[in-house]
């Protein structure tokens, strides 16, 4: 009895695994769409845009732009967890350079501030 039920106990833990998967994906796709439409209209409405205040307007296209890209970087970060618990994430492990990679850092914050 004891192994049908820790036989049981795993199949719904597989099973609820796979909805999470299935759900982050889902949600992945969802929010992608209109990031992508909000990303186009900023690139749209610049190239369209004639008036005196271009400088401002262009630093709020940029905010906007930044923070759609960073939006889009965090459901990557989700896709990746699901992708590491499902175990279909393969890796390399690389070399970096730390100096290059804190600067990205840096100029990643300083955009969205």
């Amino acid at each position: 009895k004891a192994k049908e039920e820790v036989t049981h106990a795993l199949e719904q833990e597989k099973e609820l695994n796979t909805l999470k998967s299935r759900f982050i994906s889902m949600i992945s796709h969802e929010y992608r769409t209109p990031l992508t439409v909000i990303l186009t209209s900023t690139y749209l409405i610049e190239q369209y845009y004639e008036g005196t205040k271009r400088d401002n307007f262009e630093k709020f296209t940029s905010k906007i732009r930044a923070s759609v890209k960073s939006m889009i970087q965090l459901l990557e970060d989700v896709l990746t967890i699901g992708r590491s618990e499902s175990g279909k994430l393969s890796y390399n492990i690389d070399k970096i350079r730390m100096v290059d990679f804190i600067n990205e850092i840096i100029e990643e914050v300083t955009v969205i501030y």
